[in-house]
């Protein structure tokens, strides 16, 4: 099953030094997964290189939300949507995302879901 468990649990698995940080409340509403080259901040970190959601939608800034075929969220509140996409003031330079379905479908397991994803950060270099 692929759900925000899943996806976090292997990115924090994939190698030393990944660090994961949580935003909202106590059952954290999104994390943020930094790369072993990115180092992680109690309040306002600004390295991470994608979000994962409560739902499961993992979040990427531009260019490597295009390399990984991500969907342009768009600019409606969180609550119109029924992914759970939304984008704006709130979510900064995360505009492109991935539902689970979507990673399901595209990737098979969380596991090879990570493995493409660590692939393009380092060819942007930015893990």
């Amino acid at each position: 099953m692929i759900d925000r468990h899943s996806i976090i649990e292997v990115f924090c698995k994939a190698e030393p030094r990944v660090t994961c940080c949580t935003r909202g409340s106590s059952d954290p509403t999104y994390v943020h997964v930094h790369g072993p080259s990115q180092p992680a901040r109690e309040a306002h970190c600004r390295s991470h290189c994608l979000i994962v959601e409560a739902n499961g939608t993992v979040a990427f800034r531009e260019l490597l939300g295009r390399r990984l075929g991500a969907r342009l969220r768009p600019l409606v509140p969180i609550s119109q949507d029924p992914l759970g996409y939304s984008n704006g003031p709130d979510f900064g330079e995360f505009t492109y995302a991935l539902d689970a379905a979507t990673i399901r479908e595209r990737f098979g397991s969380s596991a090879s879901f990570a493995e493409a994803v660590i692939k393009e950060c380092r060819a942007l270099g930015i893990w």
